[in-house]
């Protein structure tokens, strides 16, 4: 399932939120989070992606890339 980086690090700022924040929301470490954000992590497994969209309150299709 690939994330675009550039849509979660924008939606996590447009609600104010620090890395540490949103991945405290999705449940899971902080530097996993800023992998996603900066397109080391890709293609995430699905139960990712999907704790993503639930940290940053969107539907999912509006973070794949």
């Amino acid at each position: 399932m690939p994330l675009d980086p550039a849509k979660i690090k924008a939606r996590r700022e447009r609600l104010g939120l620090s890395q540490r924040e949103a991945a405290e929301r999705a449940g899971m470490p902080q530097p996993h989070w800023a992998r996603l954000e900066s397109g080391g992590r890709p293609d995430p497994q699905l139960s990712t992606a999907e704790a993503v969209s639930k940290a940053l309150k969107c539907a999912l299709p509006r973070l794949l890339a």
